[in-house]
């Protein structure tokens, strides 16, 4: 069965998918399997549901390309369950982790906000994207939004790990490089849709909230302060060690 795209771009979404998800796991997984043996189930399900998710990412618009409707629809129904396990478990390891994010205080306290307010928009897109399925221009670009959750935490990581630091550049690189390239991914997504499609417009302002928000809202005292009430008072993993 055919599916008509909403432009020609569309037909490639899931390499734009996959451009996205190898550096967000190529940053997650040296941190993942160092800690490995200090982490909960809570943790070990919040990572591979957020694999799962990428993964059911760049498959659904590939079987759309090759007209496979059927198996994305059952996929579909998978990513529902897929959504709700990765949310609440993202939001536990935020709260876990807060305490000793307030502690650090910046960079760590930024990253959670930037992380607490990723996801909650991946889940409001989500939840859109269901609600108008029937509409491929609106479900599928509401699809693709959701990968800018992962942009910060995910790309991001991967940039400081691999790029930033073996070239020995300061710190305040980092946001500049990330926030930047965040910024112009989401004006080149608009350029493409010619600046008319409201949600692609929606994301461009999304991400210009959450990039002007970052730096003002998240490295604030009051912001730490949340962290510090709500959070742990411990350092992460601590209590999660399996040695005796």
């Amino acid at each position: 069965m055919s599916v008509a795209y909403p432009a020609p771009v569309y037909r490639r979404a899931h390499w734009y998918v996959l451009a996205v998800a190898i550096p967000t796991l190529a940053g997650f997984l040296p941190t993942y399997f160092g800690l490995f043996p200090r982490m909960q189930l809570a943790h070990h399900v919040h990572f591979w549901a957020a694999t799962l998710w990428l993964v059911l990412l760049f498959a659904q618009p590939m079987l759309i390309a090759r007209g496979n409707l059927s198996l994305h629809r059952t996929m579909g129904m998978v990513g529902i369950g897929v959504v709700i396990v990765f949310y609440a478990t993202s939001m536990y390891v935020a709260w876990y982790s807060a305490g000793d994010a307030a502690a650090k205080g910046l960079p760590q306290q930024l990253l959670h906000w930037v992380d607490i307010l990723a996801v909650n928009f991946a889940l409001i897109a989500v939840v859109l994207a269901v609600v108008w399925r029937k509409t491929v221009a609106v479900h599928q670009r509401l699809m693709l939004a959701t990968l800018f959750a992962g942009i910060v935490p995910g790309v991001g990581r991967a940039l400081g790990q691999f790029v930033l630091a073996p070239a020995g550049l300061p710190g305040a690189v980092f946001p500049i490089v990330i926030f930047g390239g965040m910024i112009l991914a989401a004006l080149a997504w608009a350029w493409a849709d010619r600046f008319k499609h409201p949600v692609t417009l929606g994301v461009l302002a999304t991400v210009l909230v959450l990039s002007v928000s970052t730096f003002t809202i998240g490295a604030s005292e009051w912001w730490r302060e949340v962290l510090a009430t709500f959070g742990i008072p411990q350092e992460l993993y601590t209590p999660f060690r399996l040695d005796p």
